[in-house]
């Protein structure tokens, strides 16, 4: 995912069943897995919540969801680095995506596919995510049900 410049975001995924409308409860005790940035601070929605201090500011995020290990990892996409594993996810229930762009912000958040070159993801003026909505991915990168999120 191109989370660009953006100075506020929140990316992982959910169970299908939390509401993702108004306030949302951001920990897996509640169904989510997520990054989220703020304020210039990098923090891994755990319970207790986790500063992460990457040595780079994270503009491409990769995730990886694996069901047989039950984890979701999150990767600084530009150099290959793990930037946090969440653990013992329940596979039991559906997941969906989960993206929170609650600032006026108008930079674009934009989903990518895996085999995307770096200087494809800048959206040519005039236009924002849309255009890379239709790739398809391509490796593991999510193994999730078909949702289009109202970014």
């Amino acid at each position: 995912v191109q989370v660009g410049h953006r100075k506020a975001w929140t990316l992982g995924v959910c169970l299908e069943s939390l509401v993702r409308k108004g306030r949302v409860p951001k920990s897996p005790q509640h169904g989510l897995w997520a990054l989220e940035l703020y304020k210039n601070a990098l923090w891994a929605l755990a319970f207790p919540r986790v500063r992460l201090h990457p040595p780079e500011p994270l503009c491409r995020v990769g995730l990886l969801l694996d069901c047989a290990l039950g984890t979701l990892s999150f990767h600084h996409v530009d150099d290959g680095s793990l930037v946090y594993v969440f653990t013992g996810l329940p596979f039991s229930a559906p997941l969906r995506p989960f993206f929170c762009l609650w600032t006026h912000d108008p930079q674009p958040l934009t989903i990518c596919s895996g085999q995307q070159p770096p200087e494809a993801l800048d959206p040519p003026q005039g236009q924002g995510q849309e255009r890379d909505r239709e790739i398809p991915p391509t490796g593991p990168r999510f193994s999730l049900p078909q949702f289009s999120p109202a970014l």
